[in-house]
């Protein structure tokens, strides 16, 4: 009887202890599986981002010609604006000059 005793008292425990374990794995398995989602939630995100990323080489390839053209062409306005201004100048002391004489001739 005693040994049935000492049996009994040594399976109760080792019921104890397995069912520790499992509260345990229970909760590692929760735990796997929260940070599962997290993990599948931000790869999901990175596949979207590797499947967005060559459209977006494209925009920046077409922005970057847009961008280039635009910079080219003012440079090229802002060189027609220094030339017209230099003519006004010309057309400003021609006309200056012009009037000098005359006054020139009127005076005399």
């Amino acid at each position: 009887m005693e040994k049935l005793t000492s049996q009994l008292k040594q399976s109760q425990s080792e019921i104890l202890s397995l069912q520790e374990q499992v509260r345990s794995l229970s909760l590692s398995k929760s735990s796997l599986s929260r940070e599962m989602s997290i993990v599948s939630g931000k790869f999901s995100e990175l596949e979207q981002q590797v499947t967005d990323l060559p459209r977006i080489k494209s925009e920046n390839k077409e922005l970057q010609t847009r961008y280039d053209t635009l910079l080219q062409m003012y440079g090229e306005k802002a060189e027609e604006v220094h030339e017209l201004q230099l003519d006004l100048t010309d057309v400003r002391d021609a006309y200056k000059a012009q009037i000098e004489q005359l006054l020139a001739k009127v005076i005399k």
